[in-house]
């Protein structure tokens, strides 16, 4: 419990004090350090200099995560003093700054720190602990960490993502000038560049298609499954409920996922499968459902099947309802790949390997009146109150009538 409190207060303390220093201090690179030393010293300063008693405080708000015995050691050998003055402090940061650059079980013991079960490896939310603070996106972590080392659990090891991040350093690492460059900073810069360099995806390459679709986790729907909708009378599910769901495709007696596997999607791009792959563009109809009345479907479906036939190839579909998770994303994976999909759309649209297809008709208003005052029909929707998928008819869902070309879109 002690130690417990300990380190709530340093983190509280690390947080107040980098608030009070111009930028973060852990981004700060090694050579500026000294620079927010004075701040630093400022703000934990009593009138006689920093209480010896928070010393090892003031030293992590610069990076350096010192342990009590370390802390301990530092003010043994400046004789014990009640009060640290400012040269004192200055001479303290300065050798820190002289030691080698931190290795692999350096970098262990920080990443340590965040594992609060203890078994060895840092779950998805620990790491963004690590990278609170940063200016980088929460979606741009989720999206780079899906690149780092993971257990069988599929949590990120800490043995393997301490050798990962030294590896991952700029050439410079290891060098006198970027030396003991702090602990914090180096992980958040790695976590930086992954990001950065997962933010680029070539739109000639079909390899490139298949890893944004798998960073994003975007799923792509068989178009067997849309005509299956089509015969069965019923509207396109949401992804949250489509991606546990299987069919059976006429003349065939087992049964397939309704939604393309990202390992289906790897062996087309590697050569190994035939497949077209197209992407609907559409106007939502209603806020709850873009296709309450399953016009648009059907539209879809009789397009997809002509190019199946005619190609003799697997047709797979981008239909956002059905490729990204819908409102309400509850977990931090389902908001995580929503807003990745949504940073890199133009892949989707723009990409040599996929066709577009526009529906740039709305329902027709004899469809759209019939279903509207047949309270038989039900469309499976989202309710907020309810938390939880409900059958509605179409009169309770809020329409959006506006012609596909009325409306916001944005050029590929």
């Amino acid at each position: 419990e002690k130690a417990g409190a300990e380190k709530s207060q340093r983190s509280e303390d690390t947080q107040a004090a980098e608030e009070s220093v111009s930028g973060p201090a852990y981004s700060t690179p090694f050579k500026e350090i000294l620079a927010s030393t004075d701040a630093v010293f400022k703000y934990f300063s009593k009138p006689s200099g920093v209480p010896a008693a928070r010393l090892g405080h003031a030293m992590a708000v610069l990076g350096m995560n010192l342990t009590e015995d370390e802390v301990e050691k530092r003010l043994t050998d400046l004789g014990r003093p009640e009060y640290i003055d400012q040269n004192m402090f200055h001479n303290l940061i300065e050798e820190e700054l002289r030691k080698p650059m931190p290795k692999v079980q350096e970098l262990l013991d920080y990443l340590k720190q965040f594992d609060k079960d203890g078994k060895g490896a840092l779950s998805k939310e620990e790491l963004q602990e690590v990278m609170r603070g940063s200016e980088l996106s929460h979606e741009k972590v989720q999206a780079s960490l899906r690149k780092m080392p993971r257990n069988s659990e599929g949590h990120l090891d800490i043995a393997k993502l301490s050798k990962y991040f030294l590896e991952l350093g700029d050439p410079q690492v290891g060098t006198e000038e970027t030396a003991r460059r702090d602990m914090a900073s180096g992980v958040r810069q790695a976590i930086v560049q992954i990001a950065e360099a997962e933010a680029q995806y070539d739109l000639k390459d079909a390899k490139a298609f298949a890893q944004f679709l798998q960073d994003a986790d975007v799923r792509l729907v068989r178009a067997r499954y849309l005509t299956e909708l089509v015969r069965s009378r019923r509207p396109l599910p949401r992804r949250q409920e489509l991606q546990s769901m299987t069919f059976v495709p006429p003349n065939s007696q087992e049964a397939e996922t309704a939604l393309v596997s990202h390992q289906e999607v790897q062996t087309w791009a590697e050569g190994h499968r035939d497949a077209i792959i197209c992407s609907i563009s559409h106007a939502w109809e209603t806020r709850e459902h873009p296709d309450p009345c399953r016009y648009q479907l059907e539209q879809v479906a009789q397009h997809v099947a002509l190019y199946e036939a005619a190609f003799k190839a697997d047709v797979w579909v981008f239909y956002d309802y059905a490729s990204l998770f819908q409102f309400e994303r509850f977990s931090p994976e389902e908001q995580s790949s929503f807003g990745a999909a949504m940073q890199n759309m133009h892949v989707m649209y723009a990409h040599e390997h996929t066709l577009t297809l526009r529906i740039e008709s709305l329902t027709p208003d004899d469809v759209w009146n019939c279903m509207m005052y047949d309270e038989t029909e039900l469309v499976p929707v989202y309710d907020k109150d309810k938390q939880r998928v409900v059958a509605k008819p179409l009169k309770d869902l809020v329409a959006n009538k506006a012609a596909y070309l009325s409306r916001g879109w944005c050029m590929a």
